[in-house]
C-alpha cells in the first residue's frame, strides 16, 4: 500500500487514526481481569503472575485515557496550526476566508 500524504498535510491521517485506536483499546482491561481470574482458578499460573497481570491491567486502564487525551490534543494543535496557515495565506492572496459547514441529520421513523 502506497502512502499518500498530501503536500499541505503536516501529518499522516491514517497513522493518527491507528495510534488513537491503539491507545483507546489499551484501556479496555475488564476482560483481562476475567481471564486472569479464570487462569488462577484453573491453576494455569501462580498468584505472583496473577498479581503482575492485575497490576499491568490497572496501570494501562488508568494511564491510557490520559495518554489518549494528550495524543488527541497534539493532533488537534497540528490541525489548528495547519488551518491557521492556510487562512493566513488565503487572506493575504485573495482576502477570502474559507467556510466549512458540518451538517448532521437524524432520521426518526415515527414521523
Amino acid at each position: 500500500m502506497e502512502k499518500s500524504i498530501k503536500k499541505e498535510q503536516s501529518f499522516d491521517p491514517h497513522l493518527r487514526d491507528c495510534i488513537m485506536v491503539g491507545i483507546a483499546m489499551t484501556c479496555r482491561g475488564e476482560f483481562s481481569f476475567i481471564i486472569a481470574a479464570f487462569a488462577v482458578e484453573e491453576e494455569l499460573f501462580d498468584n505472583e503472575t496473577y498479581a503482575s497481570i492485575v497490576f499491568a491491567v490497572l496501570l494501562s486502564s488508568i494511564t491510557s485515557p490520559y495518554v489518549l487525551l494528550r495524543v488527541i490534543n497534539y493532533y488537534n494543535n497540528l490541525s489548528s496550526k495547519q488551518l491557521e496557515e492556510k487562512i493566513i495565506n488565503l487572506d493575504m492572496e485573495t482576502r477570502q476566508i474559507p467556510l466549512y459547514i458540518n451538517v448532521q441529520s437524524e432520521f426518526d421513523e415515527n414521523t
